[in-house]
Parts: C-alpha cells; sequence; structure tokens
C-alpha cells in the first residue's frame, strides 16, 4: 500500500486536465481512530483529493484539529460539528464542505461519516467516504441562475416554475429523507460483526462479489432478484456471460479487469437488460477486494436502481422545454401583432402611443430571445445542440451585430463604438451563434459605459500560430 500511495502521488504531478476529472470523481475513503483521535487508513483516492501521497496524509492526519488545514476556514464550524456529532452523539452524518487540492484551489466535497461502536456502545472508529461535488455543485448553480432569469421574465410562468420546484424539492426531500433512513439502519447493522451476513442479504440494493475469474462468489437477493432469479444462490458459480447478452457481459467484464488492475475504485451508470424484455437503470460502484497479503482477489461492487431519478429528470426537462415552447408561440403572435399597428395605420401613431408600442416590441424581442435561450440550454444538456460552421468575415459579424444594438447604443448616451477589425479576417464558426456571443459583449460594455462614453472593439490574429482571436469590446 505504501508503494501505491508513491505512485498516485507522483502520477498526480504529470496528470492531464482529462486525468485529473477522472481522478476527482473517485470516491475516497478512510478510517478513523476515535479513541487516539487519529487516521488509521486512506484510500489513494482520498490521498489524491488532497494533492498528496498516502503516506503523507496519514503523516499529518494526527488530529481532528490537524485536519482543519485542509478545510475552507469558513467550513471549519461544519467539519468540527460534523465531527463531533460522530463521536459524540454515535450519528451517522453526511455534510458538505470545500477542500484545498492543490495551487491553493478549494474544491467542493460531500463526505458521509458512520460510527462504529464497540461491545460497550461506545464509538471506538468512524468511517468516511468523500466524493468530489465540485462539478455538480456549478453545473446546478448555472442551472439556479437559468431559472432565476426565466422567472423574472414573466410572473405568471414564474408562478409555474415555483411551483414545479417546490414539488420537485419537496420529492428530493422526501428521497433525501428516505436515504437517512436507510444508512441509519444499515449503521445499525454494522454495530455488531455476527450482524453483517444480516446486512448483506437484506441490504435494499445490490450487492455482489465475483473473483478474479469472474465467477460470483456472494450476490445477495436483491442483486438476484432485479436480474431474474428468485434465490441467490442461483447466481452462485455463474459467470457474467452466464446472466447477460454477450455484448454487455463483455462491457461488464472489462470494467471488472479495469477495477482490478488499477486498484482503485470507480462507478458507472449503467442499462441492464432484464430477461422479460425490459432494462432498468442503475448506478454501479466498484472497487477491488484486497487481501492481507496484498493480493487482489476480486471485485466487488454495490447496484443502485436509478430508474426513477432517471424518470424525473425525463419529465423535469419535459416540462422546461413544453413551457418554453408554449410561450414562443404566442410571443411571435404579440411581435407580428405589434409590428403591424406600428406599420400599417395610415397618418402613424401619436407620439406616446408610438413609443409605448416599440418599447412593447422591444420588450417582445427579449422575452422570444430568452426563451429560446432556455431552450439552448436544454439542448446543450440533452447534447442536442447542432453548429452551423462556416467560414465567416469577422469584421462583417461584428458591423452586424453593431447595426442590430444601435437602439440601444442611442438609449444608453454612449458617444460612439470604434472597430479596428481589418477586412477579411476569416473565422470558422455558427454564424447565429456568434451573433449571439457579439450581443453579449456589446450590452455588457454598453451597459457599463459612462454616458457620452466610448467603446473600442478589437480583434487580431497571431501569425506565428494561425490562431484566430475573438473581438473584445473594451470601455474607453
Amino acid at each position: 500500500m505504501k508503494s501505491k500511495g508513491h505512485n498516485t502521488q507522483q502520477n498526480l504531478s504529470d496528470s492531464s486536465p482529462k486525468e485529473e476529472t477522472e481522478h476527482l470523481s473517485q470516491l475516497g475513503y478512510f478510517a478513523w481512530d476515535e479513541i487516539n483521535d487519529c487516521c488509521t487508513y486512506c484510500s489513494p483516492e482520498l490521498a489524491w483529493l488532497h494533492d498528496v501521497s498516502v503516506e503523507e496524509f496519514l503523516a499529518t492526519a494526527t488530529s481532528t484539529e490537524a485536519n482543519l488545514k485542509w478545510v475552507h476556514p469558513d467550513d471549519h464550524q461544519i467539519f468540527l460539528d460534523a465531527t463531533r456529532a460522530i463521536a459524540e452523539k454515535a450519528k451517522a452524518v453526511e455534510f458538505e464542505y470545500r477542500l484545498l487540492h492543490r495551487h491553493g484551489r478549494y474544491i467542493e466535497v460531500r463526505e458521509i461519516g458512520i460510527p462504529s461502536l464497540d461491545e460497550n456502545g461506545n464509538v471506538d472508529k468512524s468511517y468516511g467516504f468523500v466524493e468530489n461535488i465540485s462539478e455538480r455543485k456549478n453545473v446546478q448553480r448555472a442551472l439556479n441562475r437559468s431559472e432565476e432569469q426565466l422567472r423574472r421574465t414573466h410572473s405568471k410562468l414564474e408562478q409555474r416554475v415555483e411551483d414545479r420546484t417546490r414539488e420537485l424539492k419537496k420529492e428530493i426531500e422526501n428521497r433525501k429523507h428516505a436515504q437517512r433512513e436507510l444508512q441509519k439502519s444499515e449503521t445499525r447493522i454494522k454495530e455488531s460483526e455476527a450482524r453483517l451476513r444480516g446486512l448483506f442479504d437484506n441490504a435494499p440494493e445490490g450487492m455482489f462479489f465475483r473473483d478474479v475469474e469472474g465467477l460470483y462468489v456472494m450476490a445477495n437477493k436483491t442483486f438476484a432478484n432485479r436480474i431474474g432469479f428468485s434465490d441467490e444462490l442461483e447466481i452462485i458459480g455463474k459467470t457474467l456471460f452466464d446472466l447477460y447478452p454477450k455484448t454487455d457481459a463483455k462491457q461488464y467484464r472489462r470494467g471488472d479487469l479495469l477495477c482490478m488492475e488499477s486498484r482503485m475504485a470507480h462507478s458507472e451508470e449503467l442499462d441492464i437488460p432484464l430477461p422479460n424484455g425490459t432494462e432498468f437503470h442503475q448506478f454501479v460502484i466498484k472497487f477491488p477486494i484486497i487481501s492481507d497479503d496484498d493480493t487482489v482477489m476480486g471485485v466487488g461492487g454495490i447496484d443502485i436502481d436509478i430508474t426513477d431519478r432517471k424518470r424525473l429528470d425525463r419529465m423535469k426537462n419535459e416540462f422546461v422545454s413544453s413551457v418554453s415552447h408554449e410561450l414562443r408561440t404566442p410571443l411571435t403572435s404579440i411581435k407580428g401583432a405589434l409590428g403591424l399597428v406600428v406599420n400599417s395605420i395610415p397618418g402613424g401613431l401619436p407620439d406616446n402611443v408610438q413609443g409605448m408600442l416599440e418599447i412593447a416590441y422591444k420588450n417582445t424581442n427579449r422575452l422570444i430571445n430568452l426563451v429560446n435561450d432556455v431552450l439552448d440550454m436544454e439542448k446543450i444538456v440533452s447534447g442536442g445542440m447542432e453548429f452551423d460552421l462556416k467560414r465567416l468575415d469577422l469584421s462583417v459579424l461584428v458591423s452586424e451585430a453593431l447595426d442590430a444594438d444601435k437602439d440601444y447604443i442611442a438609449e444608453h448616451g454612449v458617444r460612439h463604438i470604434v472597430s479596428d477589425i481589418a477586412k477579411g479576417v476569416m473565422v470558422n464558426g455558427d454564424a447565429v451563434r456568434l451573433h449571439q456571443v457579439l450581443a453579449n459583449l456589446l450590452s455588457n460594455a454598453i451597459k457599463f459605459s459612462p454616458e457620452g462614453g466610448e467603446i473600442k472593439v478589437t480583434g487580431k490574429t497571431l501569425s506565428d500560430d494561425g490562431l484566430e482571436y475573438f473581438p473584445l469590446a473594451d470601455v474607453v
């Protein structure tokens, strides 16, 4: 295990961004001696999250207070409260905090701490699982910002989204409550080694152990029932190729071999075919089983049924998409009607009426653009965004963007805009999307320009590597 920690640290310094993301997605594990207040075991994944080797982590994790150096100062109290709840109240705790990773950068993690009691009912050990949730948090924050912007555009839509969000939050809280109850139940089972077999056999999620040859050595009833067997004993001695179609079995076996060769846990989502022709979605966590003499004995795994979660995600996406489509049609009709009124009345309209109609027309355009942005976000999330890439003249794109924003420029009292983009500077891109980018750049520059100020649009191409640089709009 020592050499493994050394290799983890060495590989960390040479890892690519892709490899770093893969490392950070792993689930770290540790064991803590509550009597002596020190760490007795640290998995390579956890050491990697701390940007140290296993040996370095164990050498420094000599007390709860010492571990605070890895925790963001604003999260010290959260960390201390959670560790005290485990040690003093014998409670299983799930909490989130920011963890120092490398180059002074913090990542967001979720930790689950589980106490272990001695024969007198006192806490003598605890076990922790630490997962990097930075990417999930960033995605969630981005979605929250998009939802907030959408709610401000229309009061009726805001109410409908708020109601639906409240329903989803309530459902999520119910699921969390059920999960907490399950964790409490599992913690009570783990209080005695004599009840370990009972935990394995009665766990609500599928559990299994396959040896190095791929034979099932252990499996619980839940796992057996999910793949169409009434008794787990029917699985013992069989291989993946006995239970699944050949193509699926090869994929699962490759995952087993990767887990055993790397000696690291990994997880993935799978669509499992069932004998009745249907399938269910599961989240699989695999981990190597290593003996005391450092020999890999096989692969253990936990199968978590996420079919309901997938269904809820699909319902949420369909709801947002449906609401956006239902808004876009009436908004387009309103825009057309306003344009017809403004342009078709002989002799024109009174100035005050004309001004109000023009404002309504512009605001309708903005609402349509916001709805389109929401639909684009759904396409990006689902992987359905398509781009029409062509060779485009950058100077023409900038000129068109300036013409489109001339009313907005006048409204904010900007004196004029200077562009030094040379003609003939070509870029490879989607004209519609590049117009959106330019509109955002100009909008920000105009918004933060003083009255009578000047905005300069610049852009250049580096001749040494041929990279084409997009224009920037600066307040002069």
